[in-house]
């Protein structure tokens, strides 16, 4: 199941770029999404919280798009961890009201349970989300796609 972790997450990179919380009905939010849902974005330095549920993912996204203007997520490499998928990213954007611009890189983990997103934790330091998983971190030159 694991190759298919790594087309799930893709494609909602793909299909929804930088918000996966957009999707447009909730049947499509419920072939995504578990119910159970958790998105962990305790790590972030602006309004650090966590997320629990549809109402929960439909809030987070809601609360970013109320403070960046224009927010991105470019996902740099997908890794295969059985039933979770490590993404390196670059995102960043500029504020709403501030106008300041932030762009950073980290790490995404994505764990998934019966093809559906479980939880999402975000924000991770690139070296300590692979240590997390048992993996090798890339080395700093690295930025293959898988």
């Amino acid at each position: 199941m694991s190759r298919e972790n790594v087309e799930l997450v893709e494609s909602v990179y793909r299909e929804f770029g930088h918000d996966w919380t957009m999707a447009a009905t909730s049947a499509e939010l419920e072939r995504l999404a578990d119910p159970e849902i958790e998105v962990d974005l305790s790590r972030r330095q602006l309004n650090p919280a966590v997320y629990q549920g549809y109402e929960g993912l439909r809030r987070s996204g809601r609360e970013v798009r109320e403070v960046w203007e224009d927010w991105r997520i470019v996902p740099e490499r997908f890794v295969d961890a059985g039933d979770r998928v490590l993404v390196v990213e670059r995102y960043g954007g500029r504020g709403r009201e501030s106008g300041l611009r932030l762009e950073e890189r980290g790490a995404a983990i994505w764990t998934l349970r019966n093809g559906r997103v479980l939880r999402l934790e975000v924000g991770i330091p690139i070296d300590e989300a692979f240590a997390s998983l048992g993996l090798t971190p890339p080395s700093p030159t690295s930025r293959t796609s898988r």
